[in-house]
C-alpha cells in the first residue's frame, strides 16, 4: 500500500520537478541520457515504459560546464545512473505492474545501518510505494524485480533513496540518490480490456463466476 512521503522528500522531489520543466524536458533529458538510449524515454510498446534515472543534482546544472560535465561522465561509464522498466496489465477484476530497476555506479555501502530503497512516487498527491531494499556490489551495481497487485497510472516517479537499515518508518526519509519521471497513462489506457473476461479467469480471484455471468 502506498505510503505518505515525507513532507522534506516531497519538497525536494518537486523542486527537482519544476526545474526540469524550467529547462526543458528536450534539453534535460538529452544531457541525462546514455550512449545507448534516450533519458525518461518511453518504448514504442504501449504495454512497457522505459525510464533512465539520474542523480537529482543533474537537473540543478545550469551551466554548460555543468552538463558537459556530468555528460562525459556518463560516457566512461562512472556516473551515477539507472533505469526502470514498467510492465502493466489490467483487467476488469485484476492489475499488475511488474518491473526491473537497475542502477550503476552507486556508492558501495560499507556501513550495515545504511540501504538502498527504491519507490514509486505518486508527485499529486506524495504518496509513495515502496518496490524494493537492495544493497549494491563493488562496482555500485544491482538490479531489483517487483510484482505488484496495484495500478501503475497514478505514478509518475521512480525514485531511489538512501535510508538507515534498520527503518521502522515506512516513508523515505533518506536523500533521494536517483530521479525518473513518466507518464504511465498510455501504459494502463492500453491494457484496460472493455471485454468481459472469462468464467475461468474471473474463477481464480475466489468469486462466483455464475453471479456475474449467469
Amino acid at each position: 500500500m502506498a505510503k505518505q512521503f515525507s513532507s522534506r522528500m516531497l519538497i525536494i522531489i518537486s523542486i527537482v520537478s519544476i526545474i526540469i520543466i524550467t529547462l526543458g524536458a528536450a534539453l534535460v533529458f538529452a544531457v541525462a541520457s546514455n550512449p545507448g538510449g534516450g533519458g525518461g524515454s518511453q518504448t514504442g510498446a504501449k504495454q512497457e515504459l522505459n525510464v533512465n534515472m539520474v542523480p537529482p543534482e543533474v537537473f540543478e546544472y545550469t551551466s554548460v560546464f555543468s552538463m558537459n560535465e556530468y555528460k562525459q561522465k556518463t560516457r566512461y561509464g562512472t556516473a551515477k545512473e539507472g533505469s526502470f522498466e514498467l510492465k502493466s496489465s489490467q483487467s476488469r477484476y485484476k492489475n499488475t505492474m511488474t518491473g526491473v530497476v537497475t542502477v550503476r555506479n552507486l556508492d558501495y555501502l560499507e556501513n550495515y545501518g545504511e540501504i538502498y530503497e527504491a519507490w514509486m512516487v505518486d508527485m499529486d498527491t506524495g504518496f509513495t510505494l515502496p518496490i524494493g531494499l537492495f544493497t549494491v556490489d563493488g562496482d555500485g551495481d544491482a538490479t531489483v524485480t517487483f510484482t505488484n497487485q496495484d495500478y501503475a497510472i497514478p505514478y509518475d516517479a521512480i525514485a531511489i533513496t538512501k535510508e538507515s537499515y534498520p527503518d521502522e518508518d515506512p516513508r523515505p526519509n533518506g536523500d533521494v540518490v536517483l530521479v525518473g519521471y513518466f507518464d504511465a497513462s498510455s501504459l494502463d489506457k492500453s491494457t484496460l480490456s472493455s471485454a468481459r473476461i472469462s468464467k475461468e479467469e474471473y474463477s481464480q480471484y475466489g468469486n462466483q463466476a455464475e453471479t456475474v455471468y449467469g
